[in-house]
């Protein structure tokens, strides 16, 4: 077995009974940075909600079609899609996850929408996730912040 898998097994092992995740930051160890908590929790509803259906390796139901909601009507039937959608896949694949607020505002040009989410976990502190779905980008902007 290599020095790796080894190293992996055993960080996995002793955090036992916490959410675990890492993102895709090199830590000052060279390492991919580890978060726990809310903010693992917090990279998962960002991968998920990021994620186009169909395209994740042996769960094709992984992921959400927020993609598609680009294209649609500014209108409130696309905003309760939006908000069904985000709130059924992670009640789905996120445990410990609580949505306060789901808030869809599209963009003057009418050519994507930034989704902001009230979420809690446990007795964490509240946070805002905030996530661009925008037609001109080849790629979602995401940011999260702290509510104090």
């Amino acid at each position: 077995m290599s020095d790796t898998l080894k190293k992996f097994e055993k960080f996995i092992q002793s955090s036992e009974g916490s959410v675990l995740d890492c993102t895709a930051v090199i830590s000052h160890t060279g390492d991919l940075e580890a978060v726990s908590g809310l903010e693992a929790r917090i990279t998962r509803i960002r991968n998920l909600l990021t994620t186009p259906v169909e395209t994740y390796p042996f769960d094709p139901e992984y992921g959400s079609n927020l993609h598609k909601q680009v294209f649609e009507l500014s209108d409130s039937t696309t905003t309760d899609t939006i908000r069904t959608e985000i709130i059924g896949k992670i009640n789905k694949y996120i445990e410990g996850i609580i949505i306060s607020k789901v808030d869809t505002r599209f963009f003057a040009d009418k050519q994507g929408f930034r989704v902001s989410l009230l979420i809690k976990s446990n007795n964490e502190e509240d946070r805002t996730i905030n996530i661009n779905f925008d037609k001109r980008e080849s790629d979602f902007s995401f940011n999260s912040v702290s509510n104090q």
